[in-house]
């Protein structure tokens, strides 16, 4: 479920699901002539996660990741268990309080090294000067906004 499918057309996706014009479960079962997804992402959990976990197939896995929606989702313990769905989380703090630094330091400079090469990017709406932190924080709060608002250090 994504807000931005033209980029993901782009990028070479076969289908995308825009989730604010199309009821996103009744979309996958069609996509998937009924079957539903093997493997889902959800970043978001509230009544969402409902839909993701609706949407996915026999022996379906989902991944938690964020909570965008601090609201509870809803699905029923029969959907799960009948359908042998699994449902796992990753949590960035739990995962890098597992490592030493020696392994944090060599992950950061491999995304550092991706981040160079642009096979890593993010979209990125305004940059401010360190100055201007104030109206950074407020665009960053602004609902609706496209890509990350970012802080530029001085000279």
């Amino acid at each position: 479920m994504v807000t931005r499918p033209r980029k993901l057309k782009q990028l070479g996706a076969d289908e995308v699901i825009d989730a604010s014009k199309e009821d996103v479960v009744a979309r996958v079962k069609d996509i998937t002539k009924g079957q539903g997804v093997r493997y889902a992402l959800d970043a978001v959990g509230g009544p969402a996660v409902s839909q993701v976990i609706q949407c996915l197939g026999m022996d379906g896995h989902v991944l938690l990741y964020g909570s965008l929606d601090m609201s509870a989702g809803e699905f029923t313990n029969r959907h799960i268990i009948g359908n042998g769905i699994k449902i796992e989380s990753f949590a960035l703090q739990r995962w890098s309080a597992a490592r030493n630094g020696l392994q944090i330091l060599s992950l950061l400079k491999e995304i550092g090294k991706l981040m160079q090469e642009n096979i890593l990017t993010t979209d990125v709406a305004e940059v401010f000067p360190i100055e201007r932190f104030q109206e950074a924080i407020v665009a960053a709060e602004t609902p609706g906004r496209q890509g990350k608002i970012l802080l530029a250090g001085g000279k």
